[in-house]
């Protein structure tokens, strides 16, 4: 049993520790810790609801249009998406194939570029550029090896391997979670009947000869390239019927043509090309309000990563596409 001394102190103690502490003061540092709690869940609340809107408003894809995208494998495959026919055209491009770059780094390996835009702090846009510039066709993203996930269909296995691409915050691409997530619906409901592959070496595109290096390999066949892959041309920009002339601001022959071979691909009409002494930076497309509002201006701004300036109408076509210095020297 306590004796009375012990009850005494243990007494004092208690006053002494509510004096301390009192009970309102108490309350008070309760209220502050649950304000800072709520206030923490508000702000990460907003900070991901920012991160959603950022991620929607940067989307790659054009609702109903044609996508295509390059991974990164040590073939490189091309997957492209058509949402209104439901069919993916697919075919790779062996590692040993020499094509041009872009950014001005010479004729190399397409199974280099992704480590050299590593290296360059370009991740997959060096090898996306390098191969719309070789193949003539306009690719509009491109994702790392794992990204394979968004486009093969084997089961289970397809499953577990779009939802690792889709919900990967670690997955290198340009590609949005909602481009990802609209992918995975899309491509999920193909059958294997919706799939096609085209081999570009059977199909004469590639043909195996001695590189500039001495060593044995694959060249481009570019006159074979717009026959085979116009497979790839957008039904919904080739319906709009916008006529377009490319100006080449940059002085260096040769790039109007090029580029005017992506955008007819791409489904536009090409009307012309032609010079000009304009100082344009990057480039613009330029147009009505209406025309550059239209899928043909917005598929050609991004593929081409063009500024859009609206003016009158440049003469016989709905278009201008003119090319700068900095176009010139990502191209």
């Amino acid at each position: 049993m306590p004796t009375a001394r012990g009850k005494l102190k243990s007494l004092l103690k208690s006053r002494k520790e509510k004096k301390k502490n009192p009970p309102r003061f108490r309350s008070l540092q309760l209220t502050l810790f649950k304000l800072a709690v709520w206030g923490l869940l508000f702000f990460g609340l907003i900070s991901g609801l920012q991160a959603l809107i950022l991620g929607w408003r940067e989307k790659v894809w054009i609702s109903n249009s044609r996508l295509t995208v390059v991974v990164a494998q040590e073939d490189p495959i091309i997957y492209s998406f058509d949402p209104i026919q439901e069919k993916l055209t697919i075919f790779a491009i062996p590692h040993d194939t020499q094509v041009e770059t872009s950014s001005s780094y010479g004729n190399l390996l397409v199974g280099n570029l992704w480590k050299l835009g590593e290296q360059e702090k370009m991740d997959g846009e060096l090898l996306r550029l390098s191969l719309q510039k070789t193949l003539g066709i306009p690719i509009d993203a491109w994702v790392e090896e794992r990204g394979s996930g968004l486009f093969d269909q084997n089961s289970l296995g397809w499953f577990s391997a779009s939802w690792e691409a889709l919900a990967s915050g670690k997955l290198k691409t340009n590609l949005t979670f909602f481009d990802r997530a609209s992918l995975v619906l899309g491509v999920g409901k193909l059958s294997i009947r919706d799939r096609r592959e085209i081999d570009l070496v059977g199909n004469g595109v590639l043909v195996k000869t001695k590189l500039s290096d001495g060593m044995v390999g694959y060249k481009v066949v570019p006159e074979k390239s717009k026959i085979v892959l116009d497979i790839l041309k957008d039904d919904l920009v080739f319906e709009e019927g916008k006529k377009i002339i490319i100006a080449n601001a940059t002085g260096k022959g040769g790039l109007a043509s090029q580029t005017a071979q992506i955008g007819s691909v791409l489904g536009a009409r090409v009307i012309g090309t032609q010079t000009s002494q304009e100082d344009v930076n990057n480039c613009e497309v330029r147009g009505k309000k209406e025309d550059i509002n239209s899928l043909t201006s917005k598929r050609i701004a991004s593929i081409f990563s063009c500024n859009v300036k609206e003016t009158e109408k440049p003469g016989a076509a709905d278009l201008e596409v003119i090319l700068g210095k900095s176009f010139l020297e990502k191209f």
